[in-house]
Parts: structure tokens; C-alpha cells; sequence
């Protein structure tokens, strides 16, 4: 299988540079470009063009690390929002399951001791859920 990923990478890589040198060889003539009030020195057309990409490339992988550096933020925030529960469940001492061992207490007692170990799961205004 590896060889085959290797084989596709190189064939694409010497598609793009076939692709790359017939553009070279066809657009040889010199452009100026004008922007506003500035104008270029004139310059091939490919050379505009290899510009055009680079900068298009540029931009865009900027736009990618700026997005990843974002969730990862968020990632980092909601490992510790999970960590802090975790630690509020622990202490708690409420178990997954709910359910009490000891068969000498009565039935109401179970109740009560059953719901006093269920986690909280109502909203109060105190919590704080702004960067949720």
C-alpha cells in the first residue's frame, strides 16, 4: 500500500511540473499589472501567474494555522471543563450506576440515598457556560 501512496505523490508531482513548464513555454509574453494608482514593472506571464499562486497558497495556509490554532484552543478549554467535572463527580461521590449495596435499608431510604448520588444535571445561573 505504501508503495502505491509513493507512486501517486510522484506521479502528481511530475504532473504539476509538466503543467508547470508547458504554461512556462506558452506565456512568455510580458504583462503589466495595474492596481489603483501603482503599476507594475512588465514581467512574464508566468511569473504573474507562479506570483498569483504562491500568494493564493500563502493565504490560504495562513487562514488553515489561524482555524487549527482556534480549535485547539477550544480542545484545550474543554479538556479542562471535562477535568473539573470529572473531579466535581469524584468528590461528590456519586457512582455511574446509582445504586446502593447495603439490602438491610428499607425501600424510602434506598430512594433517598439513590437520589442524593445522582449528579446535578439542572442549569443554575451560577454556572458558567459563556465559552461553551
Amino acid at each position: 500500500m505504501r508503495f502505491v501512496k509513493v507512486g501517486a505523490w510522484v506521479f502528481l508531482t511530475l504532473a504539476v511540473l509538466a503543467i508547470s513548464v508547458a504554461l512556462i513555454g506558452q506565456n512568455t509574453e510580458a504583462l503589466s499589472v495595474t492596481l489603483f494608482s501603482y503599476t507594475s514593472s512588465p514581467m512574464p506571464k508566468w511569473a504573474l501567474l507562479l506570483g498569483c499562486v504562491f500568494l493564493g497558497a500563502f493565504a490560504t495556509s495562513l487562514f488553515f494555522i489561524i482555524e487549527l490554532i482556534v480549535l485547539e484552543t477550544k480542545s484545550i478549554r474543554y479538556r479542562r471543563q471535562i477535568k473539573l467535572m470529572e473531579r466535581a463527580l469524584s468528590e461528590s461521590g456519586a457512582s455511574i450506576t446509582g445504586h446502593t449495596n447495603s439490602k438491610s435499608q428499607n425501600n424510602s431510604q434506598n430512594t433517598s440515598a439513590s437520589d442524593s448520588l445522582e449528579p446535578k444535571t439542572s442549569y443554575d445561573e451560577e454556572d458558567d457556560l459563556s465559552d461553551v
